[in-house]
C-alpha cells in the first residue's frame, strides 16, 4: 500500500515538473513574442512621427495675420482703416479792384465781381464770401473762411476797357446849325446813366465827390455833371466836375 502511495506521488511530481518546464517555455514565448511586436509598434510610430514633422510647416507669426484681420461675428471687418481727409474749399476768385480813396472818414475800396459793377466797400463789409478787412493805397487785405488774404492792389486791379467814341452822323442841311449849348443836361440821353450813377457832398462850386455806391463808368454825365476817374499807379480819385 505505501510502495503504491510513494509511485503515485513520484508521478505525480513528475507530471509538475513537466507542467511547470512546459509553462515556463510558453511564458518565454510569449514575453519573445509581446517584446518583438512593441518594437515594431514603435518603429512604426518613429517613422510616422517623423513623417509627420516633416510635412508640418514651422509655424510663423504672418500665419495670424488673416486671423487677426478677420472675426467670425463680422465678415467685413478689416484691419487696414481708411482715414477720410475732408476736402479744402476752394477759394473763389478774389474782387477786382478799381481803386482805393480816402475822403477823411476812412478808406473806401472800389471793388467788383466778376463781370458785375463796381461799388464802394468800407473796411468790414462784406462782398460776395470775402470781407474786407484792410485797405490802403497799395494793398488789400480779406478775410475768408477764418483765413487772412492779402493782396497788392496791382494784382486785383480790373482792366477798363473804354469804348472809341462813336462818331454822329450829321442830318442832310444841318451842316450849318448852331450847336447846341453846353448847359443842355446831357442825362437826358439814358446811355449815359447807366450803372447807377450817383453824386456825393460837395467839393466846391463846380464839383463834387463820388457816392461809393457810385457804378457808373468814368465819363457819364448826370444833371450837368461828368464823372471823372483819375488812377494812379498807387490809388485812384473819382469826382463829379461841372460840364462847362
Amino acid at each position: 500500500m505505501k510502495r503504491h502511495l510513494l509511485l503515485l506521488n513520484i508521478i505525480l511530481l513528475g507530471l509538475l515538473i513537466a507542467g511547470g518546464v512546459v509553462l515556463k517555455d510558453r511564458w518565454q514565448a510569449a514575453e519573445a513574442r509581446r517584446a518583438s511586436i512593441l518594437k515594431a509598434t514603435s518603429a512604426v510610430a518613429a517613422v510616422k512621427a517623423e513623417e509627420v514633422k516633416a510635412a508640418m510647416e514651422p509655424v510663423r507669426a504672418a500665419s495670424y495675420f488673416e486671423l487677426v484681420d478677420k472675426m467670425l461675428f463680422s465678415k467685413d471687418r478689416n484691419s487696414t482703416v481708411v482715414v477720410e481727409v475732408p476736402k479744402e474749399k476752394p477759394m473763389p476768385q478774389l474782387p477786382s479792384a478799381y481803386g482805393v480813396m480816402d475822403l477823411g472818414e476812412g478808406p473806401i475800396a472800389f471793388l467788383a465781381i466778376g463781370s458785375g459793377g463796381q461799388r464802394g466797400y468800407r473796411i468790414g463789409e462784406k462782398i460776395g464770401e470775402f470781407k474786407l478787412a484792410e485797405a490802403t493805397s497799395t494793398d488789400l487785405t480779406f478775410e475768408w473762411e477764418g483765413k487772412t488774404v492779402k493782396r497788392r492792389l496791382e494784382e486785383l486791379r480790373a482792366v477798363v476797357k473804354e469804348a472809341p467814341a462813336q462818331p454822329q452822323a450829321t442830318p442832310a442841311g444841318a451842316a450849318n446849325a448852331p450847336a447846341a449849348p453846353a448847359s443842355v443836361n446831357a442825362s437826358a440821353n439814358p446811355t449815359q446813366e447807366k450803372g447807377n450813377p450817383k453824386m456825393g457832398r460837395d467839393v466846391n462850386a463846380s464839383s463834387k465827390y463820388c457816392d461809393p455806391s457810385d457804378t457808373s463808368p468814368d465819363g457819364t454825365v448826370l444833371d450837368g455833371f461828368r464823372k471823372v476817374v483819375k488812377r494812379t499807379p498807387f490809388s485812384s480819385t473819382c469826382v463829379w466836375e461841372k460840364v462847362q
